[in-house]
């Protein structure tokens, strides 16, 4: 009897955590039960399904709102230190190119810091267990040759990508033309060595084929392994990737060591894990650690926004400005000239052409660009006077006259201009002019 009493107070129990709507009718709640509490009869199916969508969707809507918001807020900050640089602030909070700035942001840093700590990382545990890096040809693990044709893969498309007009400095240029002639000079030698060691009559005639015992020797020679083309491969292709970075034009050296060092600086070779300390820290300590990481985190988003964000193309996803031509009508033309934009013959037209310019931002109200005429400007000249300064004065006279005026005679003579120089030492400044004042834009290439 207590058994039963206790089996028919149980529904009672789910009752009462229940919900009345308008109608009078009891809807179930399941709100902090457990799973095996939830009711599984037909009558409660809709409700059942719809805890388990909401439970599933909780916790995933939570991650992707976190995550839209730290891209665009990444993004935001990437697009504030870059117009500081040019000496512009105050944009606005919501704008679409904050987001694809953060991807491009994302996407090179992932593409430059984890392919080079997987290769080392993977290499030198590999080379510590197979035998030294002499002993190449003996590794079983090829972990490695895969790791670096899959990072100069990425680096291809990385420089072709986002980096579309770069090119090879003269020393990078050399080191990759000596590179490609040991080479092409270590397949030839491999070649030779493939056909001596009579796997060219193997993949000729098939594997039935008899070898004589000299050429099953020379297949076992040390020289043969050494000469092995296949082995060394991936390392010819990894050297090429590394020349191609750090002779690259339009890649800045001290980003980029340190993005290939991020993950080497926050990993535990270095005595040092976060993971670690962080359980062990009071509240004081922990605050500086945010502070510290936070800091941490704008100092390489500015570094990379001003080093690399405007070599970026937009399409992309970067900053690189926009070359064009701004055409303004004949009342407007005072506010370029008032700019010291250059001005471009147009004989056939009322209106007047300027530039070129490089558009950084357009907005529905403003354009925001910088002049390519002052980025030869070694210094601007404004405000020059001049001032001449007179020594022994003589007062002479002329008779047989009328008059007796005095004429003063100056001698040493010092002709003295001083104009207020200004040294453009700092770069280009950008300039913002209202959109309605332009009446076209050329694009150029």
């Amino acid at each position: 009897m207590n058994n039963e009493t206790e089996s028919k107070s149980e529904p009672q129990a789910n009752v009462s955590k229940a919900e009345t709507d308008a109608a009078g009718q009891t809807k179930p709640s399941f709100d902090g039960m457990k799973n095996d509490q939830i009711p599984t009869n037909a009558e409660n199916v809709n409700a059942l399904l719809k805890y388990h969508f909401n439970t599933l969707l909780s916790e995933p809507t939570k991650y992707i709102l976190l995550v839209t918001l730290s891209l665009y807020f990444t993004g935001f900050i990437i697009w504030h230190f870059y117009l500081a640089h040019y000496g512009v602030a105050g944009v606005g909070f919501l704008r679409v190119e904050y987001a694809s700035a953060a991807f491009c942001f994302l996407f090179i840093f992932f593409s430059l810091s984890v392919p080079p700590y997987l290769f080392l990382t993977i290499f030198g545990r590999t080379a510590y267990s197979s035998g030294g890096l002499f002993n190449i040809h003996q590794w079983d693990n090829k972990t490695y040759a895969y790791t670096l044709m899959v990072w100069y893969f990425i680096n291809y498309e990385l420089i072709k990508l986002f980096l579309p007009a770069s090119t090879l400095s003269i020393t990078g240029f050399v080191i990759t033309i000596i590179l490609s002639l040991f080479f092409v000079l270590h397949v030839c030698f491999g070649s030779v060595l493939f056909v001596k060691a009579g796997y060219g009559r193997q993949f000729m005639w098939g594997k039935d084929v008899k070898l004589t015992e000299k050429q099953l020797r020379f297949q076992n020679s040390k020289l043969f392994k050494y000469g092995n083309v296949t082995t060394y491969t991936p390392l010819y292709f990894g050297l090429l990737t590394i020349v191609s970075l750090f002779f690259n034009s339009d890649i800045d050296k001290s980003f980029l060591f340190v993005t290939m060092g991020y993950w080497f600086l926050s990993s535990r070779q270095l005595g040092i894990s976060l993971k670690d300390t962080w359980p062990k820290s009071g509240i004081l300590l922990r605050f500086m650690i945010c502070i510290g990481v936070f800091l941490s985190f704008l100092l390489y988003v500015n570094i990379f926004s001003i080093t690399q964000f405007g070599k970026i193309p937009k399409g992309v996803g970067g900053g690189k400005p926009e070359n064009v031509y701004l055409v303004f009508s004949s009342q407007h033309c005072g506010a370029a000239e008032s700019m010291n934009l250059h001005k471009v013959n147009n004989l056939r037209s009322t209106n007047s052409i300027f530039g070129p310019v490089g558009i950084i931002l357009k907005t529905e109200n403003e354009i925001t660009f910088i002049n390519y005429s002052e980025l030869n400007t070694p210094k601007v000249f404004t405000n020059g006077f001049r001032l001449i300064y007179t020594t022994n004065l003589a007062v002479t006279s002329i008779s047989h006259t009328n008059s007796n005026p005095a004429n003063p005679i100056s001698t040493n003579i010092v002709d003295d201009t001083r104009p207020n120089v200004f040294y453009n030492s700092g770069g280009l400044a950008a300039r913002q002019i209202r959109a309605d004042l332009i009446d076209g834009i050329i694009y150029s290439r």
